[in-house]
């Protein structure tokens, strides 16, 4: 079948900086491990200055036999855009939907009468078993982590399985993206420009702070530190790009496995420059991670503090160690690493003084 999996857009074109559609990559490469005679395409809005014409052209003349959208909450706009011209430009296509905004959000989607099913949360499983039913001409019913809408009814499948095992997850299908295309946008969590490319080592968090999204549970998972690093050095030799993004949730929630991580990478010498734009948890900064980190080419962190009131830590779940905290950032300065903060305002019962401290 032809496949083609499209991007959303939030169109904010005066702070450019975006990131690849890793969750459309992971899903591609999934599923072409698993069917590779099927013909798959992505299409990123954000990549074209022209987005809908071009979008337009590309149903007309391939006549994909599904369209996979995916959205965060600020492209919600464009996802529904995109699955009425996918609708009226292809009424046989079967439109999916999936993502961090279907999966937090379902019930602003479920509406939508030109989408046929919603894959909630992780989709490596759901997605690959969808496009064999379809390919087979077979019911689509009943597949965990998929709403199915038939008729103006909505059936919900069983939530789906966290996927224990990410080293049987394949690296992003990084052949199906235009790496300059993202090499001349700004990054997501850093003011460089050139040839990047991000990945994920691991999924979730255990932590169970309020405001969560919650896409990949609360169960920390990660790929094992050899898989990580043979990735990245796959990812060196065939691209030749040699700054890493990683945009894991809890990078040092395991601290040994972060410094097996770095040491492995420090014997092999890449010259990379890696930053960490998704944040790391600060108060699991010691100064070994610290120093390893700096010495295998670290040159951004993020640290999400949320807020330096010990009482509002504890209201809103986070619990971060805020001594703690400090003393890692001022470690990470010193070591040369640019270490930045994410902080939120406006908790119910906050006071002025609380967000001044």
């Amino acid at each position: 079948m032809r496949i083609l999996m499209v991007k959303g857009s939030s169109f904010n074109n005066e702070v450019p900086q975006y990131s690849y559609p890793l969750g459309l990559m992971y899903m591609a490469s999934h599923l072409r491990s698993n069917q590779p005679d099927h013909e798959i395409e992505i299409h990123d809005l954000h990549c074209h200055n022209r987005p809908y014409n071009l979008l337009k052209e590309r149903l007309e003349k391939w006549n994909p036999h599904v369209v996979a959208i995916s959205a965060l909450k600020c492209e919600a706009e464009s996802l529904h855009r995109i699955a009425a011209m996918s609708r009226d430009l292809n009424p046989e296509a079967l439109i999916l939907a999936g993502g961090p905004h279907i999966s937090a959000c379902t019930s602003d989607v479920v509406d939508d009468k030109n989408i046929d099913i919603l894959v909630i949360g992780e989709g490596e499983t759901a997605f690959p078993e969808l496009i064999r039913r379809i390919s087979e001409g077979v019911s689509l019913s009943g597949i965990p982590g998929t709403v199915l809408k038939s008729d103006d009814e909505m059936e919900w499948g069983s939530p789906g399985e966290l996927i224990t095992d990410l080293d049987s997850i394949p690296f992003p299908a990084w052949d199906l993206i235009e790496i300059d295309h993202y090499a001349r946008m700004g990054r997501a969590g850093n003011t460089r420009r050139g040839r990047y490319l991000p990945i994920f080592t691991s999924r979730g968090c255990s932590y169970l702070c309020c405001y969560c999204h919650n896409v990949f549970g609360k169960r920390y998972r990660y790929r094992s530190a050899e898989n990580v690093v043979e990735k990245i050095r796959q990812i060196v030799e065939r691209f030749g790009v040699t700054d890493i993004e990683i945009f894991d949730d809890a990078f040092n929630f395991n601290h040994d496995r972060a410094k097996t991580i770095c040491r492995m990478l420090l014997e092999l010498d890449l010259g990379l420059s890696i930053a960490f734009p998704n944040g790391v948890r600060a108060d699991h900064l010691d100064y070994e991670l610290v120093d390893l980190l700096a010495g295998i080419g670290t040159t951004n962190m993020e640290v999400g503090v949320e807020t330096a009131s010990p009482e509002l830590q504890k209201a809103i779940g986070k619990n971060l160690d805020l001594e703690t905290a400090k003393k890692a950032i001022t470690l990470a300065d010193k070591a040369g690493i640019v270490t930045s903060g994410y902080f939120m305002l406006g908790f119910p019962g906050e006071t002025r003084e609380q967000m001044i401290h």
